[in-house]
């Protein structure tokens, strides 16, 4: 068992309940996703916003900046093929059988004895060992209870094998469970058991049985039993729950219960009421942001001036699914997953919303002038579905569901290099969803967890709200799981009054506190409602974890939850009790217990930073030059001036927090000023600016034509500034040079770079030093280009820009700084991003032949990548290519995607990728190198696109081309280099997918 709790939880099997049972859909399913499983809680047809008020209609998800899912193009026939493949295969699907049973042919049963809910009709079974599927045939072949055919067999490395077994006509999951359980080759067999959302639904109490009140119990009155709470919340100071009439869902249906004046640990300043929502309102433009007063009360608006997470980390969400293209969502969405059909979430999956009002709740875009904020202020967002409608109308997942969700974040599906989670560096899970029973049940769900923190993902789970469908013998408190595993984050939800709401779930295996009553967030119709339950308590805290995590990368799941537990703020007596956990969670004070403030100074700026050298935003800090110090002076953005030769110590207090501070001595000398002035598309000259500051325009989408620098230069240095700039339809203009002697007393204007009038924009440029400034002084720059976005540092010379792509330059900055300062960042990609094809040499040679439309093949022999590979210019498609390696020890597999068929199988070593004769285009290709090449060398290749032109380079197994579009490949280039070389080109936006 030890062994099965390490393991990682392997490829999901169905198998047949009775052969006349519908085929699971492979793709698109019709059945709704969403709420708390009461039929008239999933009516699609609910009323929505007018129309007046009501954003524009979201018909398709939008097209997300995503590695490509498992999703398969073509009449499935690739599909049938995998099905009948024995062996490990990467990446984790949910496969179709014929007659194997929907989901939704199954109902949800309670067991009378424990009171765990599961599915009917299935067991889940986990074998010992790396058994294949004969073995798996003949193990299962004398079983009694469950079927041993049709079978197919999917298992990962570790030798880790789960299936889904069907229970025969006439026998029952207990006792399939028993017997499995006593069999040779079993590691384990268990339920299917059932997990619902954990939205704080309104539960009819006179159309369901109502849940009978245990005896009072350590002098508890009768009184205090009926309204739910027990004697001992009560002697702790917890006020009396409201009366159980069935749970209230919005403002007015819920009695608030007054607040003390002050919280254990607070002072009455702490304290002191403002009005909800003013202070993160003044922090960002979100207009809906003044309703989401639960900010305020966990402490953000002072959180927000340390850090923000800006989609460093990304919190991955396990729910019903979500509308990706919600405009607050869309932006931070990192990609999805859907656990049923192997492929993306779609617009349509999430009717009723609750996995949308969640992921708002972690992710909502802050700061884009629209709808609500996050907490952790934009952590990146993964979604994935894993819900069904049962034979009961119920909105439900399962054990095999949700284990398969995290493990496939684990897994390397096709397209990724490494695991999805470190792909989009996942480090929080959030799970607002649950089912009443014990941490010993679940076995398949406990490894899957267990293999998440492993990985360095913290799982944070809703703790449960009170629920007409439970038990009997169960009332609040009671264990819930996922949530009270030892590894998880538990979340209570509060009221607006901080105190527990009358139906969160609590216990001594629940953690932390957090606000979950009326909830402002996104819904799955494009707009934005209230929701309320510890689902909505959950995603808050997560969030915050996110925060965290960016601010300290290397921090473990179980540190970021000590961290979280250990500030957080007291609600009822001092460290932990039942009731609220550790306290109220604390943003600001986790984030102020987790920081190392530094100041520092590159060239003449100040550079605040944490103990992991990321920027802080300057805006939030005073500087100051410390009297009697030296001579300088400190502008509000951390400037120094140099007035005189000397030493002098520089002090950043931090705004709101005074008590936050730090301070660097600085080194001056005689100064040296380099100012430079942009002129842009329609705005003309702008105002001169200097030492890093941006000169141009950024997200207008307006070129930068024109640049003009000057000198300051009263060192004594002498020598020279030469620029030069590649304009559109021109190339490099020429050089252009500021001579200085070093004694100049006023600004030397250099000659203008670039043009105006013409619309041609400046698409590079290159700037070096010569004399005693480049023995000196070093120069770096970077420019703001179209579809890329800011490029890495370039310095003294290097081109900063693109070439050959068609990519205007919007902006760029320059600064001229003490040598040695290093300016680059080393892991900030590329400065320079060459898209011509002029060929780039490799140091592997290769024989490649392509089948092109009208042509034939088309052979290529020892090339190192400066030969085009098919056609350019004459809109004719490839649609086969063979590869083969010249003198290396070692082998090159190639994989096509193709119209009609979608991914096709990898093949190698001259071997044919895709079709001929069939005039079926290739669409995208990937490729990896193997033999032990791989440990030395990498594969770059890209390719040209109808409609797109040259793409971005693709790496070691990403895809490089197009998918859902119906544009051909044209061309390709291959180049293979040494380990740790530089890539050829530009490396972004290689494979365009939808």
């Amino acid at each position: 068992m030890k062994r099965l709790i390490c393991a990682t939880v392997s490829f999901i099997v169905a198998f047949s309940l009775s052969l006349g049972a519908a085929p699971w859909a492979f793709a698109n399913s019709s059945y709704g996703y969403g709420g708390f499983g009461l039929s008239e809680a999933l009516n699609e047809n609910e009323a929505l916003p007018a129309a007046e008020e009501k954003p524009a209609a979201i018909d398709e998800p939008s097209e997300l900046a995503e590695l490509p899912s498992n999703e398969t193009e073509g009449t499935g026939e690739e599909a049938s093929e995998l099905i009948a493949q024995e062996g490990p295969e990467e990446g984790l699907f949910i496969r179709n059988f014929d007659n194997t049973p929907a989901p939704e042919t199954l109902r949800s049963l309670i067991d009378p004895l424990t009171g765990r809910e599961y599915e009917e009709g299935t067991v889940l079974v986990f074998f010992q060992g790396h058994p294949g599927m004969r073995t798996i045939e003949t193990l299962l072949s004398t079983a009694n209870s469950v079927n041993n055919q049709p079978l197919r067999l999917e298992d990962k490395e570790d030798g880790t094998t789960f299936i889904i077994a069907a229970v025969v006509p006439g026998s029952t999951v207990s006792a399939a469970v028993a017997e499995l359980n006593g069999r040779s080759g079993v590691e384990f067999a268990q339920p299917n058991y059932i997990y619902r959302v954990l939205e704080n639904a309104p539960v009819q109490v006179a159309a369901a049985q109502e849940i009978p009140v245990p005896e009072a119990a350590q002098g508890a009155t009768a009184a205090e039993e009926a309204q739910g709470a027990t004697a001992a919340e009560v002697a702790q100071g917890a006020p009396a729950p409201e009366a159980a009439q069935g749970l209230p869902v919005s403002k007015a249906e819920i009695q608030e219960i007054p607040v003390p004046e002050t919280f254990p640990g607070k002072s009455a300043s702490d304290e002191a009421a403002t009005p909800e929502g003013t202070s993160v309102a003044l922090m960002t433009n979100d207009p809906d942001i003044i309703i989401q007063g639960y900010l305020n009360r966990i402490g953000i608006n002072k959180a927000w001036s340390l850090a923000h997470t800006d989609e460093q980390v990304t919190v991955a969400v396990l729910d019903t699914g979500i509308t990706p293209a919600h405009s607050d969502l869309a932006a931070n969405l990192k990609g999805t997953y859907n656990v049923r059909t192997g492929g993306a979430v779609t617009s349509d999956i999430d009717p009723n919303g609750h996995g949308t009002h969640v992921s708002g709740i972690v992710a909502a875009r802050t700061g884009n002038g629209r709808g609500v904020a996050s907490a952790g202020w934009n952590p990146g967002l993964f979604n994935i579905a894993l819900f069904y409608r049962n034979a009961n109308n119920e909105v439900v997942s399962n054990s095999a569901y949700i284990s398969a969700g995290i493990n496939y974040l684990l897994s390397k599906p096709l397209g990724y290099t490494q695991t999805v989670a470190k792909t989009h560096n996942i480090r929080v899970i959030n799970m607002s969803l649950g089912g009443y029973g014990f941490v010993t049940d679940d076995s398949a769900m406990t490894a899957a967890i267990n293999n998440a923190t492993n990985a360095g993902i913290l799982v944070v789970c809703a703790a449960g709200n009170q629920d007409s469908r439970l038990p009997q013998t169960a009332s609040l408190p009671y264990p819930c799981i996922p949530s009270d595993y030892p590894n998880c984050l538990s979340v209570i939800a509060l009221s607006s009054t901080d105190v527990r709401a009358s139906w969160s779930n609590y216990g001594c295996d629940k953690n932390i506190s957090a606000p979950g009553l009326d909830i402002y967030s996104t819904t799955h119709d494009g707009w934005y409602d209230y929701k309320s339950g510890t689902s909505m308590a959950s995603p808050v805290v997560a969030s915050v974890a996110a925060l965290l995590f960016s601010v300290k990368p290397s921090a473990t799941p179980l540190e970021i939850k000590s961290l979280i537990q250990n500030t957080a703020t007291d609600l009822m007596t001092p460290g932990f009790d039942d009731f609220t956990g550790y306290g109220k969670i604390d943003a600001y004070a986790a984030l102020k217990a987790l920081r190392d403030i530094k100041l520092s100074v590159s060239g003449n700026l100040c550079v605040i930073s944490s103990n992991l050298n990321q920027v802080k935003d300057v805006s939030k800090w005073n500087f100051s030059v410390v009297p009697g110090t030296g001579n300088a002076s400190v502008d509000s953005a951390g400037r120094i001036t140099s007035l005189a030769k000397g030493t002098v110590t520089i002090k950043a207090t931090l705004k709101t927090d005074p008590s936050i501070m730090a301070s660097v001595a600085y080194t001056t000398t005689s100064p040296v000023y380099l100012q430079y002035q942009a002129h842009s598309q329609t705005v003309g000259w702008m105002l001169p600016v200097k030492d890093g500051e941006m000169a141009g325009t950024m997200g207008r989408f307006l070129r930068l034509e024109a640049l003009q620098l000057s000198l300051m230069n009263s060192s004594g240095y002498a020598g020279s500034i030469i620029y030069e700039a590649h304009v559109a339809n021109i190339g490099w203009q020429g050089q252009k040079v500021i001579n200085s002697s070093g004694a100049d007393a006023t600004y030397v204007t250099g000659p203008t770079a670039g043009t105006f009038g013409k619309a041609y924009a400046i698409e590079s440029m290159k700037i070096s030093l010569t004399g005693d400034l480049a023995r000196n002084f070093d120069i770096y720059y970077r420019m703001h280009c179209s579809s890329v976005g800011w490029l890495n540092w370039a310095s003294n010379g290097q081109p900063s820009g693109t070439l050959g792509l068609g990519f205007q330059g919007e902006a760029i900055q320059i600064r001229l700084v003490e040598k040695g300062t290093i300016v680059q960042d080393p892991n900030g990609g590329p400065t320079y991003c060459d898209g011509s094809v002029n060929g780039q040499k490799g140091d592997v040679s290769y024989n490649a032949m392509t089948h092109v439309e009208n042509l034939g093949n088309i052979y290529v022999n020892n090339s190192f990548g400066q030969r085009v590979l098919g056609t350019q210019g004459h809109s004719l498609r490839m649609e086969a290519l063979s590869l083969q390696l010249n003198g290396v020890a070692g082998s090159v597999s190639y994989q096509a995607h193709v119209q009609n068929k979608g991914w096709m199988n990898p093949v190698s070593n001259s071997a044919l990728a895709g079709t001929t004769g069939q005039s079926l285009r290739v669409e995208a290709f990937c490729m990896t190198l193997g033999g032990g090449l791989e440990k030395n060398y990498d594969i770059y290749y890209r390719s040209h696109v109808q409609n797109v032109g040259w793409t971005g380079w693709a790496k070691n197994g990403t895809p490089t081309g197009s998918a859902g579009y119906s544009y051909r490949m044209e061309a390709l280039q291959v180049v293979i280099v040494k380990k740790n070389t530089y890539a050829p080109g530009y490396v972004g936006l290689s494979f365009y997918q939808r």
